[in-house]
């Protein structure tokens, strides 16, 4: 039990767990953190009640490709004290480990002396460079984000749960209980990262290099200058990561890297190909598949409640509000997308889109229906999503209520506007959501609903931003709606939302975990479902 307690300044999330059993969160708040306020992977009997969660960090400084920098550093190190070095065809020296390393460093260096002494971020006077690869221009996280988080076995980097598992219930989740919580001013953006898709060995894989990083080439939220390590023509320009990553690959291919418990080779995916075309010159055209991060994670945009492969929830009486997702428009350029994104999103790029509430893949309890109920949703943004959902019911769902709930997603008159509002709320949380329990803040009423629902429609006509109040897939079944007020519409989705673009690879399911590690591919977890697709290299 965690109870009565002030949770801050968090680098990941405020509360992480796998495989916890009976655990009771309640009169914490929690602010500063980057991901998520509570994440918990099969967890069975959970109590999140009574707890405010009031603004995720508004200071990171950096993107993801600052981590696959200093990730990529001890492989360098080991490299440059053996004096390895990278030539081209004709045995000429491209770079040496050692002068890669060492520019590798000054760019760290460079990042750390302006966030931590020149004012927290990165300076684009100062060190231009480091700017232009490593700057985190909204200063929130860059990958998707949530207040609440549980999950089954296993990370949740890949799709929204599809399926529920009935055999093995120690992949689930169960018993969750999330009620009466104040969630207010979450906000965040996911980097699409545009990942090489490449020829390994005569079949498809994503080129990453031995930690899981994926090998940029182009940034997707900078439209003045996105090119990273290719320049316009398809030729390599490099920066100090990619330098790095080609070096540590070219060793991996030749031997002198071996695998070893502390420096994994195995998700080494930088291809010969790739290395030749850097060192000896020339031109490719890069075949990208998007929707994934700077790990080829699956990016899903912003999810302040998400529950899935769980089995008996009770989520009531939440008040969820001031949700903004800042994501850039999507990549354009792609030859396909994420393998491991939902099948019934298989090309939709999900990065901008927000939910409220998702559940996916879930059961009710053994004896009576899992509930969404009393809970109000207001003021949820996103400018360039193509959805913006209050709740969301996805996958192989059953037995669930929703009951009086509220959702008007652009009721920007809030609740809830700022942490030092929250933090006093949460002293009279009995009262408040009590109130919204009632109905007596803004609630419409059945004879006014209607009207308001037509000047919605009116008001949205022109709008690219799909708002909905409620989106159920049609392969749930038993999904009760009650005694709900929604201003926007509902939604029964076809199984498949395809938007007539053809898909290049072949579709991989929701993957679970098995064996002793997260994944056994190492770096990215859906290696395995590239690996028997046949592919061309791509075009030097």
């Amino acid at each position: 039990m965690l109870t009565s307690y002030a949770h801050h300044l968090i680098s990941s999330s405020g509360i992480h767990g796998n495989e916890n059993t009976n655990v009771k969160i309640t009169g914490v708040t929690f602010q500063d953190f980057e991901v998520a306020a509570v994440s918990l992977n099969n967890v069975d009997g959970l109590e999140i009640v009574e707890n405010t969660i009031s603004g995720n960090r508004k200071d990171v400084p950096v993107v993801g490709l600052f981590s696959a920098a200093r990730f990529i550093r001890p492989y360098a190190k080991y490299l440059k004290d053996m004096n390895y070095t990278l030539t081209d065809e004709n045995g000429t020296v491209w770079k040496t480990a050692e002068q890669a390393y060492d520019d590798l460093i000054t760019s760290i260096n460079n990042v750390y002396e302006d966030v931590i002494y020149n004012g927290g971020s990165i300076s684009s006077d100062t060190h231009p460079v480091e700017h232009h690869l490593f700057d985190n221009p909204h200063r929130v996280v860059d990958g998707p984000c949530y207040a609440l988080l549980v999950h089954g076995k296993g990370p949740a980097v890949g799709g929204m749960g599809e399926v529920f598992n009935e055999i093995d219930p120690t992949t689930t989740s169960s018993n969750i209980i999330i009620q009466d919580n104040i969630i207010n001013d979450i906000k965040c953006w996911n980097n699409e990262v545009p990942a090489l898709f490449g020829d390994c060995g005569h079949h498809g894989c994503i080129i990453n290099d031995p930690r899981g990083a994926v090998f940029q080439t182009v940034k997707t939220f900078d439209s003045d200058d996105p090119y990273l390590s290719v320049n316009e023509a398809g030729e390599y320009i490099g920066n100090v990561v990619a330098d790095m990553q080609l070096i540590v690959a070219q060793a991996i291919l030749d031997g002198t890297l071996s695998d070893m418990p502390a420096r994994q080779i195995g998700p080494n995916s930088i291809n010969q190909d790739l290395i030749d075309w850097a060192t000896n010159g020339g031109s490719m055209t890069p075949q990208y598949v998007c929707n994934g991060d700077s790990m080829h994670h699956v990016v899903k945009g912003i999810t302040v409640v998400r529950v899935e492969d769980t089995e008996g929830f009770d989520i009531s009486g939440n008040i969820i509000t001031n949700i903004e997702n800042l994501s850039p428009p999507e990549f354009d350029d792609c030859y396909d997308f994420h393998i491991g994104a939902s099948i019934e999103n298989v090309d939709e790029q999900q990065g901008c889109n927000v939910r409220a509430i998702s559940v996916a893949a879930t059961r009710g309890y053994t004896n009576k229906d899992s509930i969404i109920k009393n809970n109000y949703i207001g003021d949820v943004s996103s400018a360039h999503a193509d959805m913006v959902v209050g709740i969301d019911i996805q996958g192989d769902s059953q037995d669930i209520t929703l009951k009086l709930n509220e959702v008007d997603l652009q009721d920007t008159d809030s609740i809830v506007l700022t942490q030092e509002e929250a933090s006093m709320l949460a002293k009279t949380f009995k009262a408040l959501t009590k109130a919204v329990r009632k109905g007596t803040r803004n609630v419409l009423n059945s004879e006014n609903l209607e009207e308001a629902q037509n000047l919605y429609a009116e008001k949205t006509a022109g709008s690219d931003v799909e708002y909905v109040a409620v989106r159920i897939r049609e392969n749930t079944s038993e999904i009760s709606l009650t005694n709900n007020n929604f201003l926007q519409p509902v939604e029964t989705l076809n199984t498949a939302r395809i938007r007539g673009r053809a898909r290049k690879l072949s579709h991989a399911p929701h993957p679970h975990v098995s064996g002793d590690i997260e994944w056994k591919s190492g770096g990215c977890p859906f290696h395995d479902d590239y690996a028997n697709i046949i592919v061309d290299p791509i075009p030097f």
